[in-house]
């Protein structure tokens, strides 16, 4: 890369110089799409043209040793969640938890991004795209470098066998009926292909207060042949809301239920079966706090 290239994408991480579309109050505007570049190549590449302060002569680091753009340091390992096809890469690539901006990873706009790959290539599966989105009740943006993770669990019809959750990440912008889309695509391969169709399909939410192994797997496991079970939580309808309008936060627990082949569903809605039941009445508990007015005793 010549010097005079180098030049540009450093004037090109300046947000005054950044080659942006911005409105009038200097936002980028939402859907503008970044890029995320590993702060440990990002240091190698500046060394190699001698932009790293403080640094001698023996410290730069040849192109050659450089190589293609490798984020690898920074991306969890996709073996810990659902991905897609390759189709979105914005929500295929999944950052570690608590990196820091401007040390761990560093922001770049498309012009900068662009004039690298040209120079250097990418390591396969290491693009990182990221977009601008709205921020809540405000006209500013932000990019989106973490994304929204979710727990899923599954259960695969024929093989009867309900799956222990596994992280799924979307973006916050996005709404239930994305959700929906993109879990049919992350669970191809794994469910029959004849199960993967919308009318095949139902996505259940779990009561925030109730977890996995005691209330759900727990319930399946006791379940008798042929049984429909009472759902612990709500069935997902309203396609048009937001993660933020459905109340799904960080870490959120759903279930994605594929009919039988004989067209049965296991499980039924019922507003109850949110609720806990007391141990020792066996009465629904609806009030708030929750407690059990049989032995008065709080239940948790």
């Amino acid at each position: 890369m010549a010097q005079e290239e180098a030049r540009t994408i450093t004037a090109l991480l300046n947000e005054e110089e950044d080659g942006i579309d911005r409105d009038d109050f200097g936002n980028a505007r939402a859907g503008t799409c970044w890029n995320i570049l590993s702060g440990t190549w990002y240091r190698k590449w500046r060394r190699t043209h001698g932009l790293s302060n403080g640094r001698s002569d023996s410290d730069l680091v040849s192109e050659e040793a450089l190589g293609p753009i490798d984020n690898g340091d920074i991306l969890l390992d996709r073996e810990e969640y659902y991905r897609g096809d390759g189709s979105s890469a914005d929500l295929d690539t999944v950052l570690k938890a608590k990196l820091i901006l401007g040390e761990d990873y560093v922001i770049v706009p498309p012009k900068a991004w662009e004039i690298l790959v040209r120079s250097y290539g990418v390591k396969e599966g290491s693009e990182i795209q990221r977009k601008s989105i709205p921020m809540p009740r405000s006209k500013e943006t932000q990019v989106e470098v973490t994304l929204r993770k979710l727990l899923l669990g599954v259960y695969i019809p024929g093989e009867k066998k309900l799956l222990d959750p596994k992280a799924i990440y979307l973006s916050r912008k996005h709404n239930i009926g994305d959700l929906k889309t993109r879990i049919l695509v992350a669970l191809r391969g794994l469910v029959p292909s004849d199960s993967l169709k919308a009318d095949h399909f139902r996505l259940w939410q779990v009561a925030q207060y109730l977890a996995f192994e005691n209330n759900v797997k727990k319930q399946f496991a006791e379940r008798e042949e042929g049984a429909i079970l009472d759902f612990p939580g709500k069935l997902l309808t309203e396609d048009h809301l937001t993660l933020d309008e459905a109340d799904i936060m960080f870490d959120t627990l759903l279930i994605a239920e594929f009919k039988e082949s004989e067209g049965n569903w296991l499980y039924r809605c019922s507003d109850s079966a949110a609720k806990p039941k007391c141990s020792f009445c066996l009465e629904t508990i609806a009030d708030t706090p929750l407690q059990c007015f049989c032995k008065n005793v709080l239940f948790t």
